[in-house]
């Protein structure tokens, strides 16, 4: 609502009660873009080094001390499908099962530095997307400067688009929180998961494992992906455009 009676008399209760809920959502909009935006800048371009922090290195640990128990009846099982072979199944026979054994042990052995190797060629490939010195907080911030700059503050349908953007990129926060926690429990649990290559019957687990942890790091590739995207394609330092050309309010939105 863009009409004349931006600001009502006195006397023009409706028209109050109108500018009462413009104001207070242009004021919402106006107070948490650029603090929301930072969020977004220090968040999804990047993945903390969590093989480093001492309370997941414990848990990776533990879990560790268990798989090397646990291996040893991985070791039996695989036996008993070795003499199994011509009997009750006839795929696997020793030449099959001692690899998967040998890679089972050192996989799982070695399951953080392959958790710290991959989040380093995570943030590294993100980087390299970024390029031409685009980082998180200069994506952010030019997301946040180009929404202050529309002009919403009389136009009420218009605040309430910016604060979607807004809440949208709240919901990304979220997402980046919950994928690091559940990336704390898949490496902790690593080994355990990993050593399940040992046999084909237990393989499907730690195929699971690998799936997990690369939809964890493929969503941190795709919304870097997108943020930059929308950086380089619709945002410049110098206002709202779209799709380079410089646009109206409307056609910004």
């Amino acid at each position: 609502d863009t009409s004349s009676d931006d600001d009502p008399a006195w006397y023009d209760i409706p028209g109050q009660v109108r500018k009462a809920i413009k104001d207070f959502f242009a004021g919402l909009v106006r107070d948490n873009t650029g603090s929301v935006m930072g969020w977004l800048g220090t968040t999804v371009l990047a993945t903390p080094d969590l093989t480093g922090d001492e309370r997941v290195r414990t848990l990776w640990t533990t879990s560790l001390v268990t798989t090397n128990a646990v291996f040893v009846l991985f070791i039996v099982l695989g036996g008993f499908v070795v003499t199994s072979r011509e009997t009750l199944q006839t795929r696997h026979g020793l030449k099959q099962i001692l690899p998967r054994l040998a890679v089972a042990a050192v996989v799982s052995n070695c399951s953080l530095l392959l958790c710290g190797k991959l989040l380093w060629a995570t943030n590294a490939l993100t980087a390299a997307i970024a390029g031409q010195g685009v980082d998180g907080k200069a994506a952010g911030a030019a997301i946040a400067q180009n929404l202050k700059s529309v002009g919403y503050g009389n136009n009420f349908l218009l605040a309430l688009m910016v604060l979607a953007v807004l809440v949208t990129v709240i919901v990304v926060v979220i997402t980046f929180v919950l994928r690091v926690a559940c990336m704390v429990l898949l490496i902790g649990f690593a080994p355990l998961a990993l050593v399940c290559h040992a046999l084909p019957q237990t393989e499907g687990l730690a195929y699971t494992w690998w799936r997990a942890m690369g939809a964890c790091l493929g969503i941190q590739l795709a919304q870097a992906g997108i943020v930059l995207g929308a950086v380089r394609v619709f945002f410049t330092p110098t206002g709202p455009t779209l799709l380079g050309m410089p646009a109206s309010r409307d056609g910004f939105m």
